[in-house]
């Protein structure tokens, strides 16, 4: 480590590598003094120049402690934590849109805590899936024995579950912790069209999780691929909502959204209740990265909360509403929606 540095030019180019490795560190921008991390019970090295720009040429950029953060005069982009003053913050990891990481922004939007379990790693952004990598089931297992013994859940949502093994154990661990509110978003598919379950796990899900769950939310494709009914109209929808809860559902949300038309209408079926349809206007933008995932994720937060089933599909509804009116066009294919449109100027926070 070194005590300090030093930089005139109105940019900074790096040819060699860079190390970051904890204490304190002054770095000196040419219009004055620029301190950073001079606290001394911090652990952490940040980097900050009053330069528009920072060029890395072919060098290594070496983290050693968390929350290190590379700042410039137009923005800032974090490494290894959340954190930044620019619109758009990089944080070292995949997509971010869908997925867990999509769950816990809405579950603190909405105002309730909330823990993970990582099932599966993808390599993904608003393009597709480039890469995935399954956890083993004992990494599994621990990391829901770690969140039930000692956090617990009022409410529990599932996402990718990619094959039959992992949807067989997650379902032995809902029943070993005896979980009332089990929302199950069959994810079988990713918004660019990239296969993310097996093909022979169709039957587990219908086995061994849909029928100790609240609620089933599957989009048009995974309701298709439950039931095996092509659904191309609503009367397609109804039967196959049917069919899911003559397969052992007690309440089945099937999405509408990928349908065309003016309004977006979900369809919730309840064992021995009638039909009731959600709808509402059709919010024409392709930013739709994480809309189920979204969606499954408030309901689980509003029914933590203590609220209905039905009372939390409106209120998801809404909220998915709103997310997708603020949605960001990141990426080259469709963005991600907005889960804190609540802040439309980042000030607020």
């Amino acid at each position: 480590t070194f005590p300090g540095c030093y930089t005139n030019p109105a940019s900074l180019t790096l040819d060699g590598d860079m190390y970051f490795t904890g204490g304190d560190t002054l770095f000196e921008a040419a219009s004055g003094n620029t301190i950073i991390n001079n606290q001394s019970t911090a652990a952490v090295t940040d980097f900050v120049t009053t330069a528009d720009s920072i060029e890395f040429k072919g060098g290594t950029l070496h983290v050693k402690e968390r929350g290190v953060s590379i700042a410039t005069a137009n923005g800032a982009v974090t490494i290894n934590s959340i954190d930044g003053d620019h619109d758009e913050t990089v944080t070292i990891d995949a997509g971010a849109g869908a997925g867990i990481q999509a769950d816990l922004k809405t579950f603190a939007a909405i105002g309730v805590y909330g823990s993970s379990v990582l099932t599966a790693v993808t390599a993904q952004n608003s393009i597709g899936v480039q890469d995935v990598r399954i956890m083993d089931d004992k990494i599994i297992n621990s990391q829901i024995d770690s969140v039930l013994s000692d956090i617990g859940a009022s409410a529990i949502k599932t996402g990718m579950l990619a094959n039959s093994n992992i949807i067989k154990l997650v379902s032995k661990k809902i029943k070993e912790y005896k979980i009332q509110n089990l929302i199950v978003d069959p994810v079988m598919v990713s918004e660019s069209g990239d296969a993310l379950l097996e093909e022979d796990a169709v039957s587990s899900y219908v086995r061994d999780i849909i029928p100790i769950s609240v609620l089933v939310t599957p989009n048009i494709l995974e309701a298709e691929k439950i039931s095996k009914i092509n659904i191309s109209s609503e009367q397609d929808i109804e039967k196959a909502g049917k069919k899911i809860i003559d397969l052992g559902a007690k309440n089945v949300l099937i999405k509408g959204g990928h349908f065309k038309g003016n309004f977006s209408v979900d369809f919730l079926f309840r064992n021995g209740a009638k039909l009731i349809k959600f709808k509402k206007d059709r919010v024409n933008i392709q930013n739709t990265h994480g809309t189920g995932c979204t969606l499954s994720a408030a309901i689980a937060a509003y029914m933590a909360k203590g609220e209905s089933l039905e009372f939390s599909i409106r209120k998801s509804k809404e909220f998915i509403t709103n997310a997708l009116k603020n949605s960001y066009s990141v990426g080259k294919g469709p963005g991600p929606v907005n889960h804190f449109f609540n802040f439309k100027n980042h000030n607020e926070l």
